[in-house]
């Protein structure tokens, strides 16, 4: 009652000190106070008629419905403010607001209890600091004033070249003179020419770290400058331990040739970089889930299968498929191909060996096809650093990587080092997979060696990347790094702000 009748503070007084009286030395509950036994004096009485008078005068509040239409009306003064809510039944739009018929929801009201700060109507035009502001600045300034001033007679400091002196201490001044320096129709053109312009009129100390910290911090700079992508310090991405663990997979376009659409399905095993080339003329999930079973039945299944998370790879078939032979599926994340970065880049392999073996055997680029074999080859038997100067198909199946220059050192007629002869099958099969198995861990340990340091002199060499400095619930400006701005030039590259809503191990989740 106290919020839905007027002045019923000052009328229930009288009631309100009574029950404080009766309850003393007692427990302040319902129950207890209802066994109290009180005796209203003539001033008591008076108020209690006065508290029933206000019910019968108060307005009734109704519950709305989905129907009715809710009017919010409201009014404030420099000693107070109130907020009306009704509600109107049966709306009628030819019916002046004066004559509808309204019902009380809600109603609310109070005084200022704390200073405000000084409301003033909305100008179109910032108020600028005036001779008279820069005076009383350098009066009430408590550093010390350089010694190549000269008072004027108006009793401004001035310069030789004839620049008025901004004191170091007077920050909001100096932030006014930086405003119009930067922003307006000077267009946010960078530090340089806000320092010129300042330069100009005002002698300002420790101007260039003051116009790089307040331009730093210029929220329409942000939607306008700089690229697309901020680099962030490199994180950790998934690494196997065995051969076979991880499979990564991804379609490469290649282009439209003899009238149809060419596609390059890219298979590679996370640990060896061992990897197999599908030709198919569309992306789908039928061709996905035939070269898994494919690899199957050559290399077993491997335990995870890690691709982007396009229609192809995340659909029910490869779903059902996973479920059925106890294979995990991880996505990346979209517009992220950093994330997914093993397969991206021999991805860039795969076509820096096409096009030059297409200009070096003149073959036609609608033929592109039949150099498959020699690109798989030579990316799976050449020795790579990261793999501790093996090869994938050595360190992946155990088989000594050939090249031409043996033609030259051995022979044609050489038998390779890897092929093992036995007299007894029994014995001599099981001493070969014995020796296989071993020269295949020590080459495992040596890759997990050389891998490890290619990632601490990554991080080591790693400039300019800008760390995190958001949190969930902070404001960002966002940008789409696939997003082409050939239709409208005059679009921002960051837009927003948007608010963080959830952090994951490589990106963040942010709502409008």
């Amino acid at each position: 009652m106290r919020n839905a009748l007027v002045d019923f503070a000052r009328v229930a007084a009288p009631l309100q000190a009574r029950l404080q009286t009766a309850l003393e030395g007692t427990k302040r509950t319902k129950h207890v106070a209802a066994r109290v036994a009180i005796d209203f004096t003539e001033e008591e009485r008076n108020s209690f008629g006065q508290v029933k008078q206000l019910l019968a005068k108060s307005a009734t509040l109704v519950t709305p419905d989905d129907s009715d239409e809710l009017i919010l009306m409201t009014d404030a003064s420099d000693a107070g403010w109130s907020i009306i809510m009704t509600a109107v039944e049966d709306w009628n739009p030819a019916t002046s607001i004066t004559e509808q018929q309204y019902q009380l929801v809600h109603c609310m009201s109070g005084t200022y209890t704390h200073v405000q700060v000084e409301l003033r109507p909305l100008r179109p035009h910032s108020e600028w600091p005036t001779e008279e502001d820069i005076k009383c600045a350098q009066i009430a300034t408590t550093c010390t004033r350089p010694p190549h001033l000269e008072e004027q007679p108006n009793g401004l400091w001035r310069d030789e070249q004839n620049r008025l002196w901004i004191p170091e201490d007077a920050e909001v001044l100096l932030m006014r003179l930086m405003v119009i320096a930067h922003c307006g129709t000077l267009g946010h053109r960078g530090v340089k020419v806000m320092i010129n312009q300042l330069q100009e009129h005002f002698l300002i100390e420790k101007l260039e770290p003051k116009a790089r910290a307040f331009c730093s911090r210029c929220l329409l700079c942000y939607h306008i400058k700089g690229g697309k992508i901020i680099p962030r310090p490199w994180g950790e991405t998934y690494r196997s331990n065995e051969r076979n663990e991880a499979l990564h997979m991804d379609y490469l376009f290649i282009g439209t040739y003899n009238g149809e659409s060419n596609y390059l399905l890219v298979m590679k095993d996370d640990v060896s970089h061992y990897c197999e080339l599908i030709e198919c003329s569309s992306a789908n999930a039928a061709t996905s889930a035939m070269v898994i079973l494919d690899w199957n039945s050559r290399y077993g299944m491997p335990q995870l299968l890690i691709s982007d998370a396009a229609t192809h790879f995340k659909n029910q078939l490869l779903e059902e498929l996973c479920h059925k032979t106890q294979m995990t599926q991880s996505f990346t994340l979209a517009y992220c191909p950093w994330i997914n970065g093993s397969v991206e880049r021999l991805n860039r392999d795969i076509l820096q060996v096409l096009r030059v073996m297409l200009l070096e055997y003149k073959v036609e680029q609608d033929n592109w096809t039949a150099l498959l074999p020699l690109i798989q080859a030579n990316l799976n038997h050449s020795p790579v650093a990261s793999l501790a100067n093996h090869a994938p198909a050595e360190v992946f199946l155990g088989v000594k990587a050939n090249t031409p220059l043996q033609k030259i050192l051995i022979g044609s007629d050489a038998i390779a080092a890897n092929v093992v002869t036995t007299g007894d099958f029994s014995p001599g099969v099981r001493e070969a997979v014995g020796n296989l198995r071993a020269s295949l861990d020590g080459m495992h340990r040596e890759v997990a060696t050389a891998k490890e340091k290619q990632t601490k002199r990554n991080q080591s060499n790693q400039r300019g990347a800008c760390s995190v400095n958001f949190h969930v619930g902070d404001y960002v400006l966002w940008s789409r790094v696939d997003a082409k701005k050939q239709g409208n030039k005059l679009s921002v590259t960051w837009v927003g702000p948007y608010r963080v809503i959830g952090a994951n191990a490589n990106s963040f989740e942010i709502e409008h």
